[in-house]
């Protein structure tokens, strides 16, 4: 990284844009996604934050892939402060969301049910994320699907997927992660 950033030293006001209602229980993601940054900031093992400020959005990386005795800490947490999750901001990986998961994060998640569609090869995974979603308002099923990764034709038809499956997507332009600016590639 040393050529778009400095590496090493103090930033006493670092987080002076952070929002405060915002929390992090985790860092990392164990999928690795090609176009994604947080395994190279993050690493691809997870690190557990079991003592994290418990508030109203909670930007974890990748929910269902943490062990489950740990998301199960995390809605303990949420309901023993009686803190409502209005927002599981980075989402739900549709690889490893399944009806337990679903369970589990039901009860305490009063926002939208985030997750991403970024190649056709996740077809299988959405879809059946969608079904499990059938009874919640298209409102809030946030799919965020990736394009300019695949062919125009491609991207077009993952969102009509979710348009037919009964979610909203939510359309993102693929940028190279040394991008110095917010530029689509």
């Amino acid at each position: 990284l040393a050529d778009v950033a400095e590496i090493g030293g103090s930033i006493p006001d670092a987080i002076v844009h952070h929002n405060p209602m915002a929390t992090v229980a985790s860092r990392g993601c164990d999928v690795g996604c090609w176009f994604c940054i947080v395994p190279k900031m993050e690493g691809r093992t997870f690190t557990l934050i079991p003592e994290f400020p418990v508030r109203p959005v909670l930007c974890d990386n990748n929910l269902p892939g943490l062990p489950a005795d740990y998301q199960d800490l995390i809605v303990a947490r949420y309901i023993g402060e009686g803190v409502p999750l209005m927002d599981a901001n980075s989402g739900f990986e549709p690889r490893t969301f399944d009806e337990e998961c679903y369970r589990r994060w039901d009860g305490i998640n009063k926002g939208p049910w985030r997750f991403a569609y970024d190649d056709q090869q996740e077809r299988g995974y959405v879809e059946r994320v969608m079904r499990m979603l059938k009874d919640v308002s298209p409102r809030r099923k946030r799919v965020y699907v990736l394009i300019g990764n695949e062919p125009v034709d491609a991207c077009m038809e993952r969102i009509r997927h979710v348009i037919e499956w009964g979610g909203e997507p939510h359309v993102q332009p693929y940028m190279k992660l040394n991008a110095l600016e917010r530029t689509p590639y």
